[in-house]
């Protein structure tokens, strides 16, 4: 069999969550599958993997192999990838010119740009697809976000007229789609609650865990990372917004500096600092709090190892965080918020806490917790080795892949 994994972008360019996820999923697939990978092409390529990577240039992309954080860095005019018709047009073109060199058996898609694409040239293609939904993007319009309009961020996900037209397109892709998976099963009840997910066509499949193995612990970008931190590390990975619960975590810190005063906090991802610095200056835990800017990924998985305790306090319903994945690898219990997928894989008082409580000292009080709870702490590692075992074993997430591809090709 062989398969097309579709991916809007793909690392080195924007190795966010969905990225990296797309990554692990080919690397898996490719010892039971012939697989290859169709992303766009922004100048940064990966030197060696295990399966074929074809890359396809888009119009208007400044290709001077550059690495970029943001593929916007690399539009000529600050264009949005995937803004403009024709993007979809040459993307779709390009999947359906490769489908037919290559006889792809399977397309699954990664992200709404690339099933889109795949959508608009699908009488071309006739190979079946499948597509994997990251997120609540198709939901824009109809679906409110409680936990984020309890918490006083708005909801992330309303919208216009203007709003529901622009999304009309991509949700009558992702329904044609033979399967859909969902990276939590929170995410898969919200779309079939809506119609764009069908019980018996749809499956909640988490991601693939990264393999810590292969990352030193002691890696120079770690050692650079914590230099003169001596104490606790409390880590926050993630895009710097109050979505995030960034700002709540940072004025938790004084608090949880009267019990432990060499505890840190350590903020690793892109966004604008400035406001977070400014609290941090503010409440007067600016010396214990470290900003660490976009980090590579195997720095990300480094600091994990080395954190006390990962923070994840979101306001909203997160789909299901790679940073719970990461720390489920090293380990490492979790505070967060119980909203979306989170609660599927992190069970309070067995490999982390959950809070509802929006506001400093609660969790201050948890982080106090995880640190110093040597029980939580060895429940961690035992609770997070079995997950691995079992619902996080990526001969699990394999198989089911597989087996909806051979349902796929069989309807």
């Amino acid at each position: 069999m062989r398969v097309a994994i579709v991916s809007d972008y793909f690392p080195p360019v924007a190795p966010g969550g969905a990225e990296l996820s797309a990554y692990y999923l080919a690397r898996a697939l490719s010892d039971r599958a012939e697989v290859e990978v169709v992303t766009t092409e922004f100048g940064a390529t990966l030197d060696e993997t295990p399966f074929p990577v074809h890359y396809i240039p888009l119009s208007g992309v400044i290709t001077d192999g550059r690495y970029a954080k943001d593929p916007r860095q690399l539009f000529a005019g600050g264009v949005r990838p995937f803004s403009r018709k024709r993007h979809y047009i040459e993307f779709g073109r390009a999947l359906q010119s490769l489908t037919r060199q290559r006889e792809f058996d399977v397309i699954h898609t990664q992200q709404p740009g690339a099933d889109l694409a795949s959508y608009i040239a699908g009488p071309l293609i006739r190979a079946p697809r499948v597509t994997t939904l990251r997120g609540y993007s198709l939901l824009t319009g109809r679906w409110r976000d409680d936990a984020a309009s309890a918490h006083g961020i708005g909801d992330r996900r309303g919208g216009g007229v203007r709003s529901r037209l622009r999304w009309w397109l991509p949700r009558r892709a992702a329904r044609s789609a033979r399967h859909v998976f969902t990276v939590s099963e929170f995410v898969r009840r919200r779309h079939v609650e809506h119609g764009i997910a069908r019980d018996g066509h749809s499956s909640a499949l988490f991601n693939i865990l990264p393999n810590t193995e292969a990352q030193p612990i002691e890696s120079a970008g770690v050692a650079r990372a914590l230099d003169g931190i001596e104490g606790p590390v409390v880590l926050f990975a993630g895009r710097l917004t109050r979505g995030k619960g960034l700002h709540m975590l940072i004025d938790s810190m004084p608090l949880l500096l009267r019990h432990i005063p060499e505890c840190r906090l350590v903020v690793a991802g892109g966004g604008d600092q400035e406001p977070f610095k400014r609290l941090a200056g503010h409440n007067l835990a600016d010396y214990s709090v470290r900003f660490l800017g976009h980090v590579p990924n195997e720095t990300l998985l480094g600091l994990a190892g080395r954190a006390s305790v990962i923070a994840a306090p979101s306001l909203h319903h997160e789909p299901l965080g790679r940073i719970i994945l990461e720390a489920i690898a090293a380990g490492k219990p979790v505070v967060a918020t119980p909203y979306g997928g989170t609660p599927e894989l992190i069970k309070h008082g067995k490999n982390g806490l959950l809070t509802e409580s929006a506001d400093p000292e609660a969790l201050a009080r948890l982080l106090l917790q995880a640190i110093t709870d040597r029980g939580l702490i060895r429940s961690t590692v035992e609770y997070d080795q079995e997950l691995r075992r079992t619902v996080l074993d990526p001969e699990r997430t394999v198989s089911r892949t597989l087996e909806v591809y051979r349902e796929a090709l069989a309807a």
